[in-house]
């Protein structure tokens, strides 16, 4: 081999030797720089949990969802509801949702609407309509007596299947003064809004073994499973000898006796099932909702078509 070929084949060893140590410097740098986001990214939500801990420590989740429960069980609300904060303006308006409460089953969503120059919200100022991703209903507005340019209302939705980690879209269209007879749009458009249905899950699976009851219209029911969240209470039931689906819970009925001896009846339940003509029985789901959160070690019995459970049984 020639000198200069051995030059030049040293001068490529070289290079490549070059190529390798720069690429692996590339390469850690790559992975320190990414190391250092994995950290950054970590630091972030430790201080979003703190953050949202301390919001729940200092009360704000209740107070977010005092329009909904007053100042009633701040300490379940604190526990189990979760801030949002997401937020979206139309026409001079911005819609916020608050915060979620809720179970396994059923979620209520805290709103305020506010208005973007200050200037008190209108009476009987409503949405024309909305889309919903579950069943349920929602409250009127209303205005914050303190601060007359933001109103309050809230929905509750509820789903036969687990709620639980769902992400949800919200949706409502044109705000409307109703006046009787024509309604005046004050601000046209859709105020959409998506967050995840997510906070802690307290639903207990209570102990029955076929609990047979009948309702005021005579309709049988075998009770499966009874689920129950200090927000309200779920019911796995097989319906025998259905009529029709308009029929299932028509004349159900459910409340609670208190260990204070209080009765609380549950009158804004619902449910449904899967029915055809001719079947001799049906799968159904029911649920009630309270009207506030109540600790289910204050609950001595749930009465349910004049059927008593007692909790601390073992039906």
């Amino acid at each position: 081999m020639s000198r200069t070929a051995v030059i030049d084949s040293l001068g490529r060893i070289d290079d490549d030797i070059i190529q390798k140590v720069n690429a692996a410097r590339i390469s850690k740098k790559r992975k320190l720089e990414f190391r250092k986001w994995i950290s950054l990214a970590a630091c972030f939500v430790l201080i979003l949990s703190v953050a949202l801990s301390a919001e729940a420590a200092n009360g704000t989740v209740s107070n977010l969802l005092a329009p909904i429960f007053g100042g009633a069980q701040t300490e379940i609300t604190d526990k189990i509801g979760v801030p949002i904060g997401a937020s979206t303006s139309v026409g001079g308006y911005t819609l916020t949702v608050d915060a979620i409460i809720g179970d396994r089953y059923s979620v209520m969503i805290a709103y305020t609407l506010s208005r973007d120059d200050g200037q008190p919200i209108p009476d009987n100022l409503e949405f024309q309509s909305s889309e919903a991703w579950a069943s349920g209903y929602g409250t009127r507005m209303v205005v914050d007596e303190e601060n007359p340019s933001i109103a309050h209302f809230h929905e509750r939705m509820r789903r036969n299947d687990i709620l639980l980690d769902r992400i949800v879209t919200v949706s409502f269209s044109n705000l409307i003064i109703e006046n009787g007879q024509e309604d005046t749009i004050v601000a046209a458009g859709k105020w959409e809004l998506t967050f995840t249905i997510r906070y802690p899950d307290v639903t207990e699976k209570l102990p029955v073994k076929n609990l047979d009851v009948t309702d005021d219209g005579e309709q049988k029911y075998t009770i499966k499973n009874i689920m129950l969240s200090p927000v309200g209470i779920h019911l796995d039931m097989v319906v025998h000898e259905p009529d029709s689906t308009e029929g299932f819970f028509k004349d159900f009925r459910m409340s609670l006796i208190m260990k204070d001896g209080t009765v609380l009846a549950l009158t804004n339940g619902g449910g449904g099932g899967n029915w055809t003509e001719g079947d001799k029985k049906t799968d159904v789901s029911y649920y009630a909702e309270f009207d506030v959160p109540i600790p289910s070690e204050d609950i001595k019995s749930i009465v349910i078509c004049d059927v008593p459970y007692e909790l601390n049984s073992s039906n």
